[in-house]
């Protein structure tokens, strides 16, 4: 069971208020089989209901959302590559136009002419 697979879909479907499956396949790229077996496990679990070609969003699927809203409200973020306030320093100033004190700008200057 693919857990952020699963909290993809919902999540979808919370904001769509329903949804077709292609929407899902250009949204997160989701292959046709693979949406259609993690529907089909959404489904069996009571989360989902399938009318035609459109998927909507049970009750118990918004409470399986409450529950897991860390994953759904995390899901595009690393927080691992945030670094914590108490380990930032200052800032360096950051200018395109720096050049080590040691560089002889004629010789780009050369370079342009060659």
């Amino acid at each position: 069971m693919n857990n952020n697979l699963h909290i993809k879909i919902l999540k979808g479907l919370i904001e769509n208020d329903g949804a077709e499956y292609y929407f899902f396949h250009t949204r997160y790229a989701i292959g046709p089989g693979e949406l259609i077996l993690t529907l089909n496990d959404l489904q069996s679990s009571s989360l989902i209901e399938i009318k035609s070609s459109k998927v909507f969003i049970l009750p118990k699927g918004r409470k399986f959302l409450l529950i897991h809203k860390r994953t759904y409200l995390n899901n595009d973020e690393k927080p691992w590559l945030k670094i914590p306030e108490y380990m930032k320093g200052q800032e360096m100033y950051n200018s395109p136009d720096y050049y080590p004190l040691n560089f002889d700008l004629n010789y780009l200057k050369k370079l342009e002419r060659e």
